[in-house]
């Protein structure tokens, strides 16, 4: 293994909540696969809300225990996406991510990538708009 990926997770907790929609299943399904089988030496979760780092790494683990080490940290901190190299986003909206690396001078310190896991809803695709005019790159 080797690499690092730092994830923007707005909540703190990853899971199901009673009334879960398809994306909450998708992006939870992509972080256990991420954690499990991305060959990723390190996670770094990058939450609004503060939340150990066993809580998320309980959440990823299979039947198996995790050989990838979690790390949690806030997503203002910017550190932990530039020392990944990646910053991921389980949705279309990367606009704001753009825009706030560009307001810290890192433009070119990380990539950004996001899921698109519907066009559907009128919103993603004002996401997906948006994003074409922010400081992203190819």
């Amino acid at each position: 293994m080797s690499g690092e990926l730092a994830i923007h997770h707005l909540g703190g907790g990853l899971g199901l909540g009673p009334n879960p929609f398809g994306r909450d299943v998708a992006n939870l399904a992509l972080c256990r696969a991420f954690a499990r089988h991305g060959g990723f030496d390190l996670l770094h979760m990058l939450t609004a809300i503060e939340t150990p780092a066993a809580d998320i790494a309980e959440a990823l683990r299979g039947p198996d225990p995790l050989t990838t080490r979690i790390e949690t940290g806030s997503l203002l901190e910017l550190g932990q996406a530039r020392q990944a190299g990646t910053l991921f986003r389980g949705k279309a909206d990367l606009a704001e991510l753009a825009w706030a690396r560009r307001g810290a001078g890192l433009d070119g310190a990380y990539s950004l990538a996001g899921l698109i896991h519907t066009i559907a809803p009128p919103l993603t695709r004002e996401e997906i708009a948006q994003a074409s005019l922010a400081p992203v790159h190819p």
